[in-house]
């Protein structure tokens, strides 16, 4: 499977319902595997852009209906990338690191 980034910018509409992002994300993943694309990780991001995915798919056009129907739900704006790991395996996901390392949404929000 080939991995791609995916840039995610919020709409208006997906800042309006920022406090609902952890239940979207977890509804994106279930979405993501039913499409046949693995949703690795996810960063929340300062910045230019909101949101990171990490995804696997077998190919760029099952990458494409995946993004095109992510930004159909109106919440995001998806700019995806292929990409590779400086070396075979590299990778660490967010979830298996450290809980200190991790960076949380604020309560309030």
């Amino acid at each position: 499977m080939a991995s791609y980034l995916a840039l995610l910018q919020f709409t208006e509409q997906g800042i309006r319902n920022v406090k609902d992002t952890t239940k979207r994300a977890a509804a994106t993943s279930e979405m993501a595997s039913k499409l046949g694309v693995k949703l690795v990780d996810v960063f929340w991001t300062l910045g230019p852009y909101d949101i990171v995915l990490v995804l696997e798919a077998p190919d760029d056009e099952t990458l494409t209906a995946f993004t095109l129907k992510l930004s159909s739900l109106g919440n995001v704006k998806t700019r995806p990338r292929p990409c590779a790991p400086s070396a075979p395996k590299r990778w660490t996901p967010f979830s298996t690191r450290s809980s200190k390392a991790a960076v949380a949404l604020p309560r309030s929000v």
